[in-house]
């Protein structure tokens, strides 16, 4: 990416809100998780876009995610996530890596034990044809979890 001094006020300002789009990628992500909106998280996704959790599960398909969310979901009674600021750093004119520290509780229905997360999010984002920066690949890295199912 050119150094910002030889970017023109109209290209700064794009960049600008482009960081702001994909920052408020993690915000959108957690209101939908804590919603129970399982049918909203399919279309952050790019269609060949990826689910990667540490430990090695990883899942493609933005249609798949969005089952596998909508099974892991139907069991939550409620959710609250907690983001920190993203990090977004450039990787070109359309692609970015963002990353941001969360912390999650959900509490479910068939009484089993909360559980209890914390970690980062990392998302590989890019801007779709239709100007919309959509996640390639989101992953989640945890630094611990208590009382996780599985999926």
């Amino acid at each position: 990416m050119s150094d910002e001094h030889d970017e023109t006020i109209e290209e700064r300002l794009q960049r600008l809100e482009d960081e702001r789009r994909i920052e408020a990628l993690f915000p959108r992500y957690a209101r939908f998780v804590d919603d129970g909106d399982a049918a909203g998280i399919p279309g952050m996704f790019a269609k060949d876009g990826k689910m990667v959790v540490s430990g090695g599960y990883t899942l493609k398909g933005s249609e798949k995610i969005g089952q596998l969310f909508g099974k892991l979901l139907g069991d939550v009674k409620a959710s609250n996530h907690l983001v920190g600021h993203p990090l977004v750093t450039w990787t070109g004119a359309c692609r970015a890596l963002a990353e941001a520290a969360f912390q999650a509780w959900d509490s479910y229905k068939d009484g089993r034990p909360d559980c209890y997360t914390y970690g980062r999010h990392l998302l590989e984002v890019a801007r779709s044809a239709s100007g919309e920066w959509e996640i390639e690949t989101f992953t989640f890295d945890f630094a611990t979890q208590l009382n996780a199912p599985r999926p």
